[in-house]
């Protein structure tokens, strides 16, 4: 059955682009709304867009940046349906991970809904290249212990050492997703147009030219962190994706590319669960 949230909850922090203090109020959505930010903003494809390596949503003049660790934490945890209300035109950063937005979500509890969830599955595979990276998404063998699942291998390998070649993969549930990949943070090259806000100095460090935590969470966290943002990218398609994904270094362009290739339908049969 579908899912959504119990009772309203609200989280604020200070925004990575604006380096104001932003808000978010989480409430309930009815059956087949999906995810839906200001009232008027669907979280789908149609309306991403990326804004210096953050993942936008756009719908006429109203906007919301920075969208993808909530919306990883609502596809990692299996909600369905939500209301969003941003105060600040930008979702709150936290420490960089999912991990505050998985904490608000799970104090709000859970509603099921009399509605069946929509999952979709491959009927072949779907291979999208660009330059060295790609993401190759297979179909599950059929089968009872297939059914609604998903299973991510993600490849990435960087030059500098102090990330180098990572990899994590696993079958996703909302409890793999807490235990292991929710608190993961987010990193990036020190070159980009992103700037480090000062509030976050103490807790990162500059090595190899590679914006890192100080105190790492997991040995390979840079993966996990990039799995998690496949994620947040996957909750744009509005269903839940059974298939089996490998995702060699890849960020959000190419994901979102990928998931223009799996909705144009030719490659998907529909699965009412």
């Amino acid at each position: 059955m579908q899912t959504t949230i119990r009772r309203p909850v609200r989280f604020s922090h200070l925004g990575l682009l604006t380096n104001r203090v932003a808000g978010v109020r989480l409430g309930p959505g009815p059956p087949d709304s999906g995810i839906v930010f200001n009232g008027t903003i669907p979280a789908r494809l149609a309306h991403a867009f990326i804004e210096r390596h953050l993942v936008g949503l756009r719908k006429g003049r109203e906007t919301v940046l920075g969208v993808e660790h909530l919306l990883a934490a609502c596809y990692g945890l299996g909600i369905d349906n939500l209301q969003v209300e941003v105060n600040g035109g930008e979702i709150p950063f936290g420490d960089g991970s999912a991990l505050p937005f998985v904490r608000i979500l799970q104090a709000a509890g859970r509603r099921h809904d009399r509605a069946a969830r929509l999952v979709q599955s491959l009927r072949r595979p779907v291979i999208v290249r660009q330059g060295g990276s790609f993401i190759c998404a297979l179909p599950l063998r059929s089968g009872a212990t297939a059914r609604a699942r998903l299973n991510v291998n993600c490849f990435i390998h960087f030059p500098e050492k102090v990330v180098g070649a990572q990899f994590f993969g696993g079958c996703i549930s909302a409890n793999s997703f807490r235990r292991e990949l929710a608190s993961a943070r987010t990193f990036g090259l020190r070159e980009s147009r992103l700037r480090l806000p000062v509030w976050l100095k103490p807790v990162c460090r500059i090595k190899d030219g590679i914006v890192v935590p100080v105190r790492p969470r997991f040995a390979d966290e840079q993966v996990r962190h990039k799995t998690l943002d496949l994620l947040g990218d996957l909750a744009l398609l509005g269903c839940r994706l059974q298939a089996q994904i490998f995702a060699y270094k890849t960020g959000h362009r190419l994901h979102h590319e990928f998931l223009r290739r799996v909705g144009a339908g030719s490659h998907l049969e529909g699965l009412w669960m």
